[in-house]
């Protein structure tokens, strides 16, 4: 069995999803990030600005995985 810190473990809704891959899509700067690159770290705390779904990068990460997309060094694709 494995813990996650006292709760479940922080799940992404199918709105949260597509949020995300709607804005990766897109340059970070028009959605108030200054970087050049997403990253999962810049999404989860995008995400939890806009929709107020706080989760971790590693949870971005997996869900990006899932819906097929691969991290390549600087941009998801």
């Amino acid at each position: 069995m494995r813990c996650h810190g006292g709760g479940p473990a922080p799940t992404l809704t199918k709105e949260a999803e597509v949020e995300i891959v709607r804005v990766i899509e897109d340059d970070p700067h028009p959605h108030g990030i200054d970087s050049p690159n997403w990253t999962t770290d810049l999404l989860a705390t995008y995400l939890a600005q806009k929709t107020g779904i706080a989760v971790n990068p590693e949870t971005i990460r997996l869900a990006l995985h899932r819906l097929g997309y691969v991290c390549k060094r600087p941009n998801w694709t």
